[in-house]
């Protein structure tokens, strides 16, 4: 759970651990003691794992406590990224049953695991956190070509399928219009990178490199930039 946050970049995380609503319990499954052994196994694992977790009462689901994750985006607001639910509950009424190392019978421990629980609404958060301009292991495109003149379409074509080859997300802007119109374009859209083809790299079999960040990687050849996309993932 916690390496679903830190690969996202939400770094203002913390724990909770979700009880029910104690004027409400009839919105529950199970009995007291069901869910106080739940309880145990989620405070006894975070005890073994050194994480601290503040309860908070009425998160929990109708069949069990919960551990959640809940992170702060750039507004500061509070959000359930990941979610756990130990239930012991459905698999009694459920009549589960398995046989354990002694050859006894055990009811099992049901755990519900939701690593990012929304997508629609993870999707949301990450496009204000990263304000658009994603990372490139993450972005929908992540190279854009930008041959310029319509005499390197050609070259450029076949660096677009080479880079799709190594499985590279790539767009190649074929319009009649100016490189810097291109450019342009590939900066409103916050392409990670921009690949600049003309009659030097057509010559060289070779691509320059621009990343978002307006930098010049020089010339270099198409498997050495796929090396370097590959290595932000």
């Amino acid at each position: 759970m916690v390496d679903v946050v830190k690969r996202f970049d939400l770094h203002d995380y913390r724990f909770v651990i979700g009880t029910p609503k104690y004027s409400a319990t009839d919105n529950y499954l199970g009995n007291e003691q069901d869910w106080r052994d739940a309880m145990y196994i989620i405070e006894k694992s975070l005890s073994e794992s050194k994480i601290v977790a503040r309860p908070q009462e009425g998160e929990a689901q109708f069949n069990g406590p919960t551990l959640q994750i809940r992170a702060r985006d750039i507004f500061k607001r509070d959000w359930k990224i990941a979610e756990l639910v130990v239930d012991l509950t459905t698999q009694k009424i459920s009549n589960n049953r398995f046989i354990n190392s002694e050859n006894e019978e055990e009811i099992p421990v049901a755990i519900h695991h939701s690593f990012i629980g929304s997508l629609e609404r993870f999707i949301g958060i990450l496009i204000e956190q990263y304000a658009g301009a994603f990372p490139a292991w993450m972005a929908p495109t992540q190279v854009y070509i930008i041959p310029i003149s319509s005499k390197h379409l050609s070259y450029s074509k076949q660096v677009l399928e080479r880079l799709e080859t190594l499985g590279i997300r790539a767009k190649l802007d074929a319009r009649d219009e100016t490189m810097q119109a291109k450019i342009r374009e590939a900066g409103l859209q916050k392409i990670p990178y921009m690949l600049i083809i003309g009659d030097k790299e057509e010559k060289t079999q070779s691509v320059s490199v621009r990343p978002r960040s307006g930098q010049d990687l020089g010339l270099m050849r198409t498997e050495e930039f796929a090396d370097i996309v590959f290595s932000e993932r």
